[in-house]
């Protein structure tokens, strides 16, 4: 009596050095997404948005680039257990303090150069006042050498004068300014562009509108000193700065205009000049680390060859 068996259907033949069937371990698992910006360190692609499995035979979570195949690794556990949070909020705490003491550097860059062009565009104004304050200690006697113009002593003799009457004496609100005094704004603007364009750098994390936004603080800082510098109460006032806290309601306007528009060129255009620079100094391989120059603007990061 012949027996009958069931043979399993044979095996389909394998590539040469494969392993064998039994030898392979389940599929790999899908576990999650890059969320974050890594280039592949053979190809440079921008590994954002691939896969993350976890290997088959050690469990190791990977990530395959889709253009070369080259395996990128993924660190599952922090190496520096329980320091790593507070690495971090050391690090959180003196970038606060970065963004903190650059804010207040230009809004007093901004301060600075806006009492520059308020002095000098004042000259008109100053002289007014200077002959003003000389006819009236004249009158009361007082020997024309012996006049200090510098320094307004009488505390009742400034409060009592006709504001409009110095400003239609001096030409009127367009005759009264020098307005080549915002020449000044050459030097300063090109001041300001420098740190504006090194704040684009380092606010790589923001981008358009809420980049440009990020400037307003050293604005509203700047009026806030300038607002403190007009509330002294002290008896003794220059000529110049009597004359400069008439003109303010035109000079500070323009002078923060002329701020805000080289602080907008500065991080609109501060990145892009960063990846001329970093493209004309390194070689293809050594851009690498820095894309995220590149990958904070949805640009393609810099390939390694």
């Amino acid at each position: 009596m012949s027996e009958q068996f069931n043979m399993p259907p044979p095996a389909p033949p394998t590539a040469p050095g494969a392993p064998a069937p039994s030898a392979r371990g389940p599929a790999e698992q899908r576990v999650s997404l890059l969320a974050a910006d890594r280039a592949c360190t053979r190809c440079a692609f921008n590994l954002v948005g691939q896969s993350i499995v976890r290997e088959s035979h050690y469990g190791l979570l990977i990530i395959r680039c889709p253009e070369c195949g080259t395996v990128a690794s993924l660190q599952e556990y922090p190496l520096l257990g329980r320091w790593a949070n507070r690495w971090a909020a050391l690090l959180a705490g003196l970038w606060f303090l970065v963004i903190t003491a650059g804010t207040l550097a230009v809004a007093g860059v901004i301060t600075g150069f806006t009492f520059g062009v308020s002095q000098s565009a004042a000259e008109r104004v100053v002289e007014t006042i200077k002959s003003a304050y000389i006819a009236h200690e004249t009158a009361r006697g007082t020997d024309p050498n012996a006049i200090n113009w510098w320094w307004i002593t009488d505390p009742t003799w400034w409060p009592a004068q006709d504001k409009r009457k110095i400003i239609a004496d001096a030409g009127g609100w367009f005759g009264a300014i020098r307005w080549r005094a915002f020449a000044i704004w050459l030097a300063g603007g090109t001041v300001l562009f420098t740190f504006a364009a090194a704040w684009a750098v380092l606010m790589s994390h923001r981008r358009g509108v809420r980049l440009v936004l990020t400037t307003l603080p050293m604005i509203l800082f700047a009026m806030l000193f300038w607002a403190l510098s007009q509330t002294g109460g002290s008896t003794f006032s220059s000529v110049y700065d009597l004359a400069a806290g008439m003109l303010w309601p035109v000079v500070l306007p323009m002078s923060l205009a002329c701020a805000a528009v080289s602080l907008c060129a500065g991080v609109l255009l501060g990145r892009p000049l960063a990846r001329i620079v970093v493209r004309a100094a390194l070689p293809p391989r050594l851009r690498v680390p820095l894309g995220w120059l590149w990958t904070c603007d949805g640009l393609a990061p810099p390939k390694p060859i």
